[in-house]
């Protein structure tokens, strides 16, 4: 699956060469920013630049949307979907919140990284990841901030730390769910363990994208 600024989502065939794409979802109206695969393998989730984020069944050329939350934020950056609640998506929006909503009752949740409760307005969230028990939600910011909060209606925030002198652009959960990685446009690859960064990898070019391997 892939999503693209000319407001489509497209079906690949990874193992099929002469013609690998396979369809061309259109139901969205504007680019779309992100897509996340359920961990169960049979959902996704899409978010696009007008805040419209869908939920989808089936992986593959038969995929059809089942619902539609109309968050009215501004532009999404990335969308999550809950590996234990298929129903709670999270949501970057450009203003750099991140919230989580029901998809069921189209209601906010929480908005976990909330200025009031921080004492600062976040900066432009890059990226957002659940934790593979669904019960944390990293994020990563233009700044090199890096963030954990709990996946709950607190929103409470474990982890907040600058830890890139450029740009974080991606983040992602280890399976076991106690380590974490992060890339940047400092060309760093930083592994994290609760507040303490592990030995660094150096890329050796600007960073865009970060995912463990399911072992």
């Amino acid at each position: 699956l892939t999503a693209s600024d000319d407001c489509t989502v497209r079906v690949w065939d990874a193992a099929e060469k002469a013609r690998p794409m396979l369809r061309v979802l259109k139901h969205h109206k504007r680019p779309v920013a992100a897509v996340r695969v359920h961990a169960g393998g049979q959902l996704f989730v899409t978010g696009s630049w007008d805040g419209v984020v869908k939920l989808w069944e089936n992986v593959g050329p038969d995929a059809k949307v089942l619902q539609t939350l109309f968050t009215g934020l501004p532009a999404l950056r990335d969308v999550g979907l809950a590996p234990t609640m298929v129903q709670t998506v999270a949501c970057a929006a450009v203003d750099g919140r991140v919230r989580l909503y029901d998809m069921a009752s189209q209601q906010e949740i929480v908005t976990l990284n909330d200025p009031v409760i921080l004492g600062y307005k976040p900066n432009p969230t890059q990226s957002i990841a659940f934790s593979p028990k669904g019960d944390l939600v990293a994020s990563c910011d233009v700044d090199g901030g890096f963030g954990v909060f709990r996946a709950c209606t607190t929103g409470q925030t474990l982890v907040k730390v600058t830890g890139h002198s450029a740009a974080a652009t991606a983040v992602s959960f280890a399976p076991s769910g106690k380590v974490l990685a992060t890339v940047s446009a400092d060309s760093e690859v930083k592994f994290w363990n609760s507040e303490k960064p592990q030995p660094t990898a150096v890329h050796g070019a600007l960073c865009t994208g970060v995912h463990y391997a399911p072992d």
